[in-house]
C-alpha cells in the first residue's frame, strides 16, 4: 500500500466503500471530519494526502 503520495475522490470511495456524497458527510461532521482535500477539482480530481486520510483513518480506532 501507497504511504505517501495522493488519493483521489475516487479513491477513498473504494477504500472506504461509501458513496461520494458519504464522504462530503463525513466533511461536514462537528466531530473528527474528514479532512478537506489538499487540492480541490471538478468531481473526482480532488486529491487527499494520504498520510492526513491515513492518520484521520487511525483517529477514527480512538473516538
Amino acid at each position: 500500500m501507497k504511504t505517501s503520495g495522493y488519493w483521489t475522490t475516487n479513491d477513498l470511495r473504494l477504500r472506504f466503500k461509501v458513496s461520494k456524497m458519504t464522504l462530503w458527510r463525513w466533511m461536514s461532521r462537528e466531530e473528527n471530519p474528514l479532512p478537506q482535500p489538499k487540492f480541490k477539482g471538478k468531481g473526482s480530481q480532488n486529491r487527499w494526502a494520504i498520510e492526513v486520510i491515513t492518520a484521520w483513518e487511525d483517529n477514527q480506532e480512538t473516538v
